[in-house]
């Protein structure tokens, strides 16, 4: 969810983050670990940048800027979260869990394409947003 949720943020201020400066990110990315750490261990605005900026800008630059290409509706983004949650690769669940999980995940699956469909979306698209599942896989491998 980590990752799916700022998709939701970024697609309502989109532009706001096209032309933000440096200043602006760096205050954005800083009020993210300000005052997350224990007193007199903290960071500071210069630490937390080189520590975690190259983090920030691998998941904005690899994750969440191809996915905003799509420029995906809330109800693709929708989709694509419970297609997460109902997610049948989990390990230690009764193979009914993982049945039922498959059947759900069918369902929105077949939704989805309707909903697209409906929406005169070029077949396409339906691959497009299918393949965010595979960007978001590969964000949590790094």
């Amino acid at each position: 969810m980590w990752i799916v949720v700022p998709l939701f943020y970024n697609s309502k201020h989109e532009e706001d983050y096209k032309n933000i400066s440096n200043e602006a990110y760096e205050k954005i990315l800083f009020s993210f670990y300000d005052e997350a750490f224990e007193k007199g261990k903290e960071l500071t605005k210069n630490e937390c940048m080189r520590v975690f900026e190259p983090f920030w800008f691998q998941f904005l630059n690899k994750t969440v800027a191809p996915i905003e290409k799509l420029k995906l509706y809330s109800e693709e983004l929708m989709a694509i979260i419970w297609l997460v949650f109902f997610d049948h690769g989990y390990t230690n669940i009764s193979s009914h869990c993982v049945e039922t999980c498959r059947n759900i995940k069918k369902v929105i699956l077949r939704e989805l394409k309707n909903y697209q469909s409906e929406g005169n979306h070029d077949e396409f698209r339906f691959i497009d947003t299918i393949e965010t599942l595979n960007i978001i896989a590969k964000e949590e491998q790094r």
